[in-house]
């Protein structure tokens, strides 16, 4: 089996993942061959930028011009309440668990391992990638953890696609972005027999992966040809 994960930072441009990268990475989902999971810090992580994004913009204030507005002219036949941040994130949740549950993508719980924490700080101390000296990196600490405990975990896992824009602290440099820093690489040698793929972007997965996706679409295409078909008869019957 074939894992796909995003990093928050993926997130970032398609909070309700609309765009058709993100159809393609669900039509990889629906296969046999590939299972797309999100980490639980990465899914409370996304809300939390979510929350940090909407606090950043003006929505908020400009929807209030458009009320006051609306009042002395009348252009709407309808007034409407201003939701604040708090409810517009809380929505915001309730939205994003529904997405991921319609598209069968599965949130992988914390690890539980005694030593997951005893593990990061050890990383932390001797500035061991995802750290870097003059960077605190404990959420990347996290990201990365949980996905070691996904490799510890998942019997059935062979590949692990892992998609993120931060190449700083997990490719080897600027113009290696999609090659694993070496010292994140020694902690897969505890399982020979399961590798994991870096992106710097979705686009990049979706060209290495094309031929899955072009597979999985023409197969739908098919079995959607024939119940047309098989219907047409029983009308024509």
């Amino acid at each position: 089996m074939q894992y796909i994960i995003l990093d928050t930072n993926i997130f970032y441009d398609n909070f309700f993942m609309e765009s058709n990268r993100f159809k393609n990475i669900f039509t990889l989902n629906r296969s046999c061959n590939f299972k797309f999971v999100i980490p639980e810090f990465i899914f409370e992580e996304t809300i939390k930028k979510y929350d940090d994004s909407l606090s950043k913009s003006e929505v908020f204030t400009n929807i209030a011009k458009i009320k006051k507005a609306n009042k002395k002219y009348r252009i709407f036949e309808f007034d409407f309440d201003i939701p604040n941040n708090e409810i517009a994130v809380q929505k915001y949740r309730e939205e994003f668990e529904k997405i991921l549950d319609k598209n069968d993508v599965e949130i992988i719980n914390y690890p539980k391992d005694e030593n997951t924490v005893q593990e990061i700080a050890k990383k932390y101390f001797s500035n061991k990638k995802p750290f870097n000296k003059g960077k605190q990196s404990f959420q990347d600490a996290i990201i990365w953890h949980s996905i070691m405990d996904i490799f510890k975990n998942s019997k059935d896992l062979d590949i692990l696609h892992f998609i993120t824009t931060n190449y700083k602290d997990f490719a080897k440099n600027s113009d290696e972005k999609e090659i694993l820093t070496d010292e994140l690489s020694i902690d897969l040698t505890n399982y020979p027999n399961k590798t994991l793929m870096l992106y710097n972007n979705i686009d990049s997965f979706i060209e290495k992966n094309k031929k899955y996706i072009d597979e999985i679409e023409n197969e739908n295409k098919k079995q959607y040809e024939i119940q047309f078909n098989d219907k047409i008869e029983e009308i024509v019957k």
